[in-house]
């Protein structure tokens, strides 16, 4: 858990993470009202397409009523988030194998769009962090913390 604080508090390192270590949402969520970011949890057990991952994206991201259920406006809100205003955002995403395992092409794409996002909100100095909390070593690719 201190490794996962040290990156976050180092804004250097945002990026794509998966949880090797057991993360506790209180501490993560003390972290956050510290540094007035967002903590965004996503439950990836009841993930395992395209539309239930943006279903569950757009509720705990408080999507605007007009997001379309699409890549294209996932993406747009996702680099918008002006009703979600922060000094940084932690995406937690439980489980993720769910999706990435029934759908890989579909979850590649989401991979690519929490990229653009990072670097996103890297360049307007706003870190972001995906977190993929995962022992699944269908994630081996990511950096590990």
């Amino acid at each position: 858990m201190n490794q996962v604080i040290a990156i976050l508090t180092n804004q250097q390192q945002v990026g794509l993470y998966q949880l090797a270590t057991d993360v506790k949402l209180e501490v993560l969520f003390e972290f956050c009202q510290q540094h007035d970011f967002q903590l965004i949890y996503l439950d990836g057990t009841t993930i395992t397409n395209k539309s239930e991952f943006l279903r569950t994206c757009a509720q705990a991201m408080e999507f605007p009523p007009y997001f379309g259920l699409n890549w294209d406006a996932f993406e747009d809100c996702l680099t918008d988030l002006d009703w979600l205003p922060a000094k940084g955002y932690i995406v937690l995403y439980d489980q993720p194998e769910h999706f990435a395992q029934s759908e890989p092409s579909e979850w590649a794409t989401a991979l690519e769009i929490f990229q653009t996002a990072i670097e996103y909100w890297q360049d307007a100095n706003i870190p972001m962090y995906v977190l993929l909390k995962t022992n699944s070593p269908f994630f081996n690719t990511l950096g590990k913390i």
